[in-house]
Order: C-alpha cells, then sequence, then structure tokens
C-alpha cells in the first residue's frame, strides 16, 4: 500500500518538459518586471511586499521541477495572498494561474483547469469592490485564456500525432529494411552460395577420381573459391545488420552446410547457451564456429562425424572441435574467406585463446573465448 501511494505522488511530482520549465520562468521573470514597473510609477514598494512579489517568482519558477505540486502550490499561495489581503497590492501575479490553467488545458486537465480558472474569477469578483465590473472583464479574460488555452492543446496534440505518425513510418521502414537485407542473405545463402560450395566439391572429387583432369578442374576451383570468399563477407554483413547474433543458428547453419558432404555435426551445450553469452562472445563462438565447420568441409572425412563442444566456465566459454582427417589427397581450394590463422588472431586480440592441431587422422582445434556479460560490453552495447 506504501508503495503505491508513493508511486502516485511521483507521478503527480514528476517534473514537467524543459519547454514548460522555460515558459514558467519567463512567466515568472515577467510577473516581477512588471509588476515592479507598475510600483515604481507610484511610491518604492515596501519590504513585506517586495518579499511577497518574490515568493510568487520562486514559486512559480521551481514549480514545473515538481509537476502538479508546484502548480498547486502557486495557486495556494496566490489565493492565501488574496484572502489575506495583499490582493489590492498587486496585479500581475494572476498571470501565474492563467499559465496554469493553459499547461493544464494543453495536457487535458479540462475540468480541473476549467474549475481552477472558474474559481479564482470567482474570488476576484468576490474581494472587488465593483463587482458588475469585475465579472464583465474576468468573463472576457476567461474566454480569453480558454481560448489561447484550447488552441495550444489542438497544435500540441496535432504535433504529437506527426511525431507519432514519423516513429511509425521509421519503425515499418526500418522492418521493411530488415527484411529486405534478411531475405536477400538467406537467398545469397541457399542459392549462390551453395552451389559454389557443392561446384567447388564436385571439382575436388571429379579431379580425385580422374587424375588426367586436375590441371582442367583446378582452374574452375579456384573460380568458386574466389566468388565464395568474396560473397562470404556479404552475407555475414547482411546477417549481423538484421539479426541478434546466436550460436545455435550458427551451428544450425554449418551443420546444413556440412551436409553437402554427408557430414553429420554433433554438438554439446546447454540449450539456453545464447542467453549466457555477452554479444561480443557469442560474435566471436558463432565465427568459431563456421570456420572451424568449412574446415571440416575442406579436409574431413565424407560421411563422417563431427564432434563440438562448448563449456562454460565462469567468465569464460570454451570450444572444441574435432573431425576425422579425409583418407584421399584433394587439394581443396575452397574456404570460408576468414581462416583459422586469421580467427586465432581475432581470438587473441580478444584476450582468448586458440590452438589447432592434427594427430594424423583427426583434427582438434580449441578456444577459449572471454565471455563479460555482465561488464560495459554485455549484449545491448555492441
Amino acid at each position: 500500500m506504501r508503495e503505491g501511494k508513493l508511486e502516485d505522488f511521483r507521478r503527480i511530482a514528476r517534473a514537467r518538459a524543459r519547454g514548460y520549465k522555460l515558459t514558467y520562468f519567463l512567466v515568472a521573470a515577467i510577473i516581477v518586471l512588471f509588476e515592479l514597473l507598475f510600483i515604481a510609477v507610484g511610491d518604492l514598494p515596501r519590504l513585506d511586499t517586495a518579499i511577497v512579489l518574490a515568493g510568487y517568482a520562486l514559486v512559480l519558477t521551481v514549480a514545473p521541477w515538481i509537476g502538479l505540486v508546484g502548480d498547486l502550490l502557486y495557486v495556494t499561495l496566490f489565493v492565501g495572498m488574496n484572502l489575506y489581503g495583499y490582493e489590492s497590492s498587486f496585479s500581475f501575479p494572476v498571470f501565474g494561474v492563467f499559465l496554469i490553467v493553459v499547461v493544464w488545458l494543453i495536457r487535458h486537465h479540462s475540468i480541473a483547469a476549467i474549475s481552477l480558472l472558474a474559481g479564482v474569477s470567482l474570488l476576484g469578483i468576490l474581494l472587488s469592490e465593483n463587482p458588475l465590473v469585475r465579472t464583465v472583464s474576468e468573463i472576457v479574460v476567461i474566454v480569453i485564456v480558454l481560448s489561447v488555452g484550447f488552441t495550444l492543446r489542438v497544435f500540441n496534440d496535432r504535433k504529437g500525432i506527426s511525431e507519432r505518425s514519423l516513429a511509425t513510418a521509421r519503425q515499418e521502414s526500418r522492418r521493411a529494411l530488415v527484411s529486405v537485407r534478411s531475405e536477400l542473405a538467406a537467398w545469397l545463402h541457399d542459392t549462390i552460395a551453395k552451389d559454389l560450395a557443392q561446384m567447388a566439391i564436385s571439382a575436388q572429387n571429379l579431379a580425385a577420381a580422374h587424375p588426367e583432369l586436375a590441371h582442367e578442374m583446378e582452374s574452375l576451383t579456384t573460380i568458386a573459391q574466389d566468388a565464395s570468399r568474396r560473397l562470404r563477407p556479404m552475407i555475414m554483413d547482411l546477417r549481423f545488420s538484421v539479426a541478434a547474433p546466436s550460436l545455435h543458428a550458427a551451428v544450425k547453419e554449418s551443420a546444413s552446410m556440412l551436409r553437402s558432404r554427408s557430414i553429420v555435426l554433433n554438438a554439446d551445450m546447454v540449450s539456453d547457451i545464447d542467453l549466457l553469452l555477452s554479444r561480443q562472445a557469442m560474435l566471436t563462438a558463432s565465427l568459431f564456429v563456421r570456420e572451424t565447420a568449412t574446415n571440416a568441409l575442406k579436409y574431413g572425412q565424407a560421411s563422417s562425424a563431427i564432434e563440438l563442444y562448448v563449456d562454460l566456465n565462469d567468465d569464460e566459454v570454451a570450444l572444441m572441435m574435432s573431425n576425422q582427417i579425409s583418407t584421399e589427397h584433394t587439394n581443396h581450394a575452397f574456404t570460408g574467406g576468414f581462416g583459422l590463422a586469421n580467427l586465432q588472431s581475432r581470438i587473441e586480440r580478444e584476450g582468448g585463446r586458440m590452438s589447432f592441431a592434427s594427430t594424423g587422422t583427426q583434427w582438434i582445434i580449441n578456444a577459449t573465448i572471454p565471455n563479460l556479460q555482465n561488464s560495459t560490453e554485455g549484449k545491448d552495447d555492441e
């Protein structure tokens, strides 16, 4: 219950926007300036009069910093001074009340604004020595203040509608861009990239089966290699631009790529790995999976199995991938466009470690990558 009341108080005491603060300050300055000029025509102001005037200016200046509470403080001060007998001493503090009425109208507090304006006008009529003349003047003032308030509310509402429409248009534009980039990346991956990979693999297999054609197949393999190397960074850039990184997605894509040679990728990692990794760790780990899978595609034994292990330990993620080395001598030129040496250099620049070695029949690659999930390098900061 106390928390609910505290939240209600925070809501009504929430500071207004910068434009409101500036407006309140300017009106407070105008009240003081005009009042001093008006008083200067007669005698010098008494000390108590100057203190009350300063109080009006101070409360009105502070009012927008504490929201509705500040407005009510100024109204209370104004009514109290009028009842106390200072009504005839000042002419311009009522401008502060008019400002509050206009602000309430703009913020769609119509009933409260009209009630405040009517109450202040009625108070002025009751305290006036000539109620009839004061009634006419108050009616004119009410019409002017309400006209200004409702007019500004219309403009403010139109501005809000325009801003919301612009924000919606920007969101739709971003969604359309994401959709186009995603579809383009998927199309490039599912058609051209796969065709290039299959072309390179088929040419290599044909050269292995028919050594007399090795020279002719070498040029075809080189073309596929160069095209794939240029295409892969484009696909990666499109994908990283449109979606959050995912280690699960990298494993799934790599498994799909390896199936072109009937190689099965067995991944051993926790199901919620994406939630446990920082964005940077996930990007680097995903790159590790893709590059090591590409290495297995190049040098691995067809119709074999690849083992991938992902383990979390304190602030690090450890990865290991092993695959059987092909017993056939092939000159694979199809690459992932990044390379294990470059991958190792990148991991080490990020404070990790990587090693790879061959046992003669098996290729083993290990990496340890920092997982700074609780630091400023977290998921949302990349």
